[in-house]
């Protein structure tokens, strides 16, 4: 008698793919197939999707990165703080300032930064300017709070400045006043 080895696997071979025995078989083969080909397109298609937003991301944050610094430095003449023009014209002679402001920071503040001012503080009405820089008001003359050429709506301690605004303090007659108002 002859022994015959016999392999514990046989491997499994389809010779016949309309045979219905294995067709169903193969064709369960062939999903899981066309299945794991579709998850790694759909995971290579996600990833791709997440280094993408990720890129967008990235570009805005460096655009406004090089905004900022162009910004702070007025690359774009946006600069930094606003600023105020200060003109003190007590009839002799005209002074006048660049004055970079806070956001609140009256007139009146404004100027104190570069005057030697006096004032009368007249309750909810606000400040009265009485001398500046040792001019003091008389009773024919009085110092008159212009924004931009023309009579505010309030007094220079309640005013709160905008960018590129003229502040300026004129001492002028009384009579000469009364044409502002």
């Amino acid at each position: 008698m002859q022994n015959k080895k016999t392999n514990a696997f046989q491997p499994f071979y389809i010779s016949n793919l309309e045979d219905p025995f294995y067709l169903p078989f193969y064709q369960e083969h062939r999903a899981t197939e066309v299945h794991l080909k579709l998850n790694v397109k759909n995971k290579m298609i996600e990833m791709n999707t997440k280094f993408l937003v990720l890129g967008i991301v990235l570009f805005i944050i460096a655009g406004i990165s090089v905004f900022q610094l162009a910004n702070i430095t007025g690359f774009f003449g946006l600069g930094g703080k606003p600023t105020v023009e200060v003109r003190i014209e007590d009839g002799e002679k005209t002074l006048v300032y660049k004055v970079e402001i806070g956001s609140r920071e009256s007139a009146l503040d404004t100027l104190v930064r570069v005057a030697t001012v006096d004032y009368k503080t007249f309750g909810e009405m606000g400040a009265k300017i009485t001398e500046i820089n040792g001019k003091k008001e008389d009773e024919e003359h009085v110092w008159l709070f212009l924004v931009n050429g023309k009579v505010p709506y309030a007094s220079c301690s309640h005013y709160y400045p905008n960018n590129d605004d003229v502040i300026t303090f004129k001492y002028v007659s009384i009579d000469e006043a009364a044409k502002y108002i």
